[in-house]
């Protein structure tokens, strides 16, 4: 289970892309306009895609500005928004901050995203090769251990069922914990 420790996760993906956050260097007007975010963004994504914090598939038939639409349709979820048009509405609704708020939202997105890849590649690389017996026996251990971050409907199922189901459990796992560190740290 070492490998799924949460805080091995927050700091080999959480803080490499906070890091790229602080470092990543823009300049944009007081209001500014969709061209501006359309250049911060995608240069935001080249910074990422060069540093190979994100692997980013070059796609030499598309324009740079439907690069952004591209990822800002993956990446953007605002507060009540998403995708390029949310990101669009959040920076000019909120003026020269509006950027930031859309990049560190991009940045929990591509965080969420990442460790999801992890995950998967942990349970493909680790848990599949594993007998039923031994596999059941991981589902108990993790119901017992984190049992307080699931609902009951969760906990009531029979073993058998949550097997197949057992990137969904720990993605459950790390987001909860993540989302109540995130709360006590702003209290």
């Amino acid at each position: 289970m070492d490998l799924l420790n949460g805080d091995e996760l927050f700091i080999k993906i959480d803080e490499l892309l906070d890091e790229a956050l602080r470092k990543f260097i823009y300049s944009h007007s007081e209001d500014i306009i969709q061209k501006e975010f359309i250049n911060v963004i995608h240069a935001f994504f080249e910074y990422l895609n060069n540093n190979q914090l994100i692997i980013i598939s070059s796609y030499t038939t598309i324009t740079k500005s439907s690069e952004v639409i591209l990822f800002s349709e993956k990446y953007y979820q605002g507060h009540d928004t998403h995708g390029y048009e949310g990101a669009i509405y959040d920076i000019t609704s909120q003026g020269g901050e509006g950027i930031e708020s859309v990049l560190e939202a991009i940045v929990e997105r591509i965080k969420t995203t990442e460790k999801e890849k992890y995950i998967s590649w942990l349970i493909t690389k680790y848990f599949t090769l594993l007998d039923w017996d031994t596999k059941a026996k991981i589902i108990s251990e993790i119901i017992e251990q984190f049992g307080y971050l699931f609902p009951e409907q969760i906990k009531e199922l029979q073993i058998t069922r949550l097997v197949p189901r057992i990137q969904e459990l720990v993605n459950l796992i790390i987001t909860t914990k993540r989302t109540v560190f995130g709360i006590l740290n702003r209290s």
